[in-house]
């Protein structure tokens, strides 16, 4: 099992089953298959890291682009987001409060800090969640997708909660991101995909605008709407035709 595949898949599935097109059947269908993955993988799987934090391992060797070998178990912080925003969504729908409890545990992992065995690393007293958490002497290098899009699950795992805490802590994250954004900008205006200077793969481009856009409406964040403007002539043609841009 991928984590973070698993649980976004189960999360966007989701998210689209309440669209306005989508039948009541098919709503039903999708609800029910989602609550069969979070009782049978996200809970009875789920590690306990800290009192109140849980997460979840991935049981494969992986040696990312700038050299780490990660062995197993290793966590993100992407898979919690999400796996925070899917089981919020599904309290809102069921109000089964094991969900809530699941949604929070998962939350608290982007808060609690690296050297505690948390995700959230600190860079000038900025505080970014870590796609790829491990020990070092220098700090994680970041990866632009998944810290952005962590940071916006956790925002939708507070609203739907109602929690103004952790609503507080996705602000923090996300404010920080804001402010390192110039440091992803390449010079013809593209954004690299991570601070080891990587040209950013064409499948990542649609994802990345759009999850810049919602952070600019939502943080009322001007260096967002920038990135993205920034970002947007190079995302494929083929993608804005199917998803807009």
């Amino acid at each position: 099992m991928h984590p973070v595949y698993a649980i976004s898949s189960a999360y966007l599935t989701l998210l689209q089953a309440y669209s306005a097109d989508i039948t009541p059947g098919a709503r039903k269908k999708v609800l029910k298959a989602v609550i069969a993955f979070v009782d049978n993988y996200l809970i009875p799987k789920k590690v306990e890291i800290a009192p109140g934090v849980v997460s979840w391992a991935y049981g494969m060797d992986w040696t990312v682009n700038w050299g780490i070998r990660l062995s197993p178990p290793w966590y993100s912080a992407y898979a919690n987001a999400n796996a925070a925003a899917l089981c919020a969504i599904l309290y809102h729908v069921t109000k089964d409060g094991r969900y809530k409890r699941l949604a929070r545990e998962a939350a608290a992992y982007l808060s609690l800090p690296l050297g505690a065995g948390g995700s959230e690393y600190d860079i000038s007293g900025f505080k970014y969640p870590a796609e790829y958490v491990y020990s070092s002497l220098l700090p994680n290098v970041r990866v632009l997708d998944g810290e952005v899009i962590s940071v916006l699950a956790l925002y939708n795992a507070a609203r739907f909660l109602g929690d103004s805490e952790m609503l507080r802590i996705a602000y923090r994250q996300m404010a920080s991101l804001a402010m390192a954004m110039e440091y992803y900008r390449e010079k013809n205006v593209n954004l690299y995909f991570a601070y080891y200077i990587e040209e950013m793969p064409e499948h990542y481009k649609w994802q990345v605008w759009s999850a810049l856009q919602i952070l600019a409406l939502v943080a009322k964040e001007q260096r967002f709407a920038d990135a993205a403007q920034a970002l947007l002539p190079n995302v494929p043609a083929q993608w804005c035709e199917a998803n807009g841009c």
